[in-house]
């Protein structure tokens, strides 16, 4: 699904998460180069090739932003990603919500 921005921000909806859990957004340069499951996709691909997917270009991709979940003593989990569009200014883009399977667990 895909995040909708109103004058009150953005309101991004996860299912499958407890209250509480400790969601954060952070840059995709202070994560690394986690995996994220784009609502069209099968597998999980690296975020970097999905920002590249999207033409994203190479300078802005450690500058976008992710929401993650993130377990204690485990690595981040990327729950969206927000993909700017290249062809204008900041703020011109929209969030992308990573497709959640049958198998999925985010219990914290």
């Amino acid at each position: 699904s895909e995040g909708d921005i109103g004058p009150d921000g953005v309101e991004l909806a996860f299912d499958g998460i407890a209250e509480g859990s400790p969601l954060v957004v952070k840059r995709v340069k202070d994560i690394g180069n986690l995996s994220f499951k784009p609502p069209w996709k099968e597998n999980p691909i690296k975020i970097t090739e999905f920002l590249r997917g999207q033409r994203v270009p190479l300078s802005r991709r450690g500058e976008a932003e992710v929401v993650c979940l993130v377990p204690p003593e485990e690595s981040p989990h990327i729950l969206a990603v927000y993909v700017q569009n290249s062809n204008h200014g900041e703020g011109a883009g929209k969030w992308v919500a990573r497709s959640r399977d049958n198998n999925d667990s985010f219990v914290t």
